[in-house]
């Protein structure tokens, strides 16, 4: 078998989820990442919650998108500012979610090895 070593950050491309020119980047869960994250959801990881709980710890920035208020210069996305990440479509977050979660097993060739 064989075992990948996580990078730091990994990348998501988020075009096919139809938002053209995003990229998400985000923390993949390690081991004991995703434990904690198992306990708090009880098991139940196809849940909202669970999705919105995983993206919400891993998730770093969001490529292409600034966040700001009115008369406030635009800022680069912070996936860890509250405020940033509470103004995300839930419809984004689904393909951030599954980007984490798939990184985090292994596939049938990876299985095989």
């Amino acid at each position: 078998m064989f075992l990948p070593i996580l990078p730091e950050r990994a990348r998501a491309d988020l075009g096919e989820a139809g938002f053209p020119g995003l990229t998400a980047v985000y923390r993949p869960m390690d081991i004991e990442d995703k434990a904690r994250w198992f306990d708090e959801v009880e098991g139940d990881i196809n849940s909202t919650e669970a999705a919105v709980l995983a993206v919400k710890r891993q998730l770093i920035t969001i490529e292409g998108i600034t966040a700001g208020t009115e008369g406030s210069e635009p800022v680069d996305f912070d996936g860890q500012n509250l405020a940033h990440f509470k103004a995300l479509p839930m419809t984004i977050l689904i393909p951030i979610y599954d980007a984490i979660i798939n990184r985090t097993a292994l596939n049938e060739g990876e299985r095989k090895n």
